[in-house]
């Protein structure tokens, strides 16, 4: 019998664990451009500069996420790639070892985080840069990317149906039990929020590529030019993705009736003819970018 099959046999809370974040490194072809050009900076300064982030601090992060990650080894079934199924019997010591561990995460994070608030990490990484410090200017991590650039996102799921289940969770204590059930349902909304973010991205993907498409055919107006291909995406845009728009993002919505103002009365023959209808395509292209900037 495969593991796979074992797996699903018996009750399990399912985990999906991801772990963000490493050690930002440095450019080294920019780096060793710099060095050979610059005067009096050694090969001993570039290695030095291979890590932005101090040590002391990048280095406890690093073994957590390591421990994080051998904590769903040592005590899960592999399901996947990310997946693990955690038997109920061990739920509450594994939980608890978990929670101490991510919590231990995030209290390192905090401290890079607080360094970077109070201009210690740029004196740090400016002192060790030595001769190379010009190199790294205005190059250091803010506190808010290193905030966004670290994280633990762990999200599980449970059959709360499943008769098999339903017992096992009875050796659970009721804090456990609650705060079991509360985290299946903040998983379930964030996986919910994620998907529709997703398709937002692909809205706005195609988007992004209509109106490049637009300022590039009308700029180059070349013989043999399939403006019928470029109107074509403009009519997919404003009839077929508003309903891909499921929550009514009022702002997407607002964009694409603007690319229906804008180019949904462009005509293939005098696109082909017209070079003020071209101009005027281009001018509308710019003025989209313009009016929805954060989104380009």
């Amino acid at each position: 019998m495969s593991m796979n099959t074992t797996a699903v046999s018996i009750p399990v809370a399912m985990y999906t664990v991801s772990i963000s974040g490493k050690s930002p490194k440095r450019n080294s072809k920019g780096l060793d451009k710099e060095i050979t050009e610059s005067k009096g900076a050694s090969d001993d300064a570039f290695t030095g500069l291979v890590r932005l982030l101090p040590k002391t601090y990048v280095d406890p992060i690093t073994s957590l996420s390591s421990k994080i990650r051998n904590h769903f080894e040592l005590h899960g079934i592999r399901l996947g790639k990310c997946l693990y199924g955690i038997p109920m019997t061990i739920l509450a010591k594994f939980k608890f070892e978990l929670d101490t561990l991510v919590q231990e995460y995030y209290l390192h994070v905090s401290k890079l985080v607080e360094i970077a608030q109070n201009g210690s990490l740029e004196e740090m990484v400016m002192r060790d840069a030595g001769k190379l410090s010009y190199a790294i200017e205005g190059k250091i991590p803010s506190a808010d990317q290193i905030r966004n650039a670290y994280g633990v996102d762990v999200r599980v799921s449970v059959d709360f149906s499943d008769s098999k289940v339903d017992q096992a969770m009875a050796i659970l204590s009721d804090d456990l039990k609650n705060q079991l059930r509360s985290e299946v349902e903040e998983s379930a909304k964030k996986d919910r929020t994620d998907k529709i973010n997703m398709i937002n991205d692909k809205i706005l993907d195609k988007v992004r590529h209509l109106i490049a498409d637009i300022e590039s055919r009308c700029k180059t107006a070349e013989k043999g030019t399939q403006w019928k291909t470029m109107i074509d995406k403009v009519k997919y845009i404003t009839e077929v993705l508003p309903a891909y728009n499921v929550l009514k993002n009022p702002e997407l919505d607002k964009l694409i009736e603007t690319v229906k103002e804008k180019f949904g009365k462009l005509d293939q023959d005098l696109l082909k003819d017209s070079e003020i209808m071209r101009s005027t395509a281009i001018a509308d292209a710019v003025e989209v970018k313009k009016s929805f900037a954060d989104f380009f």
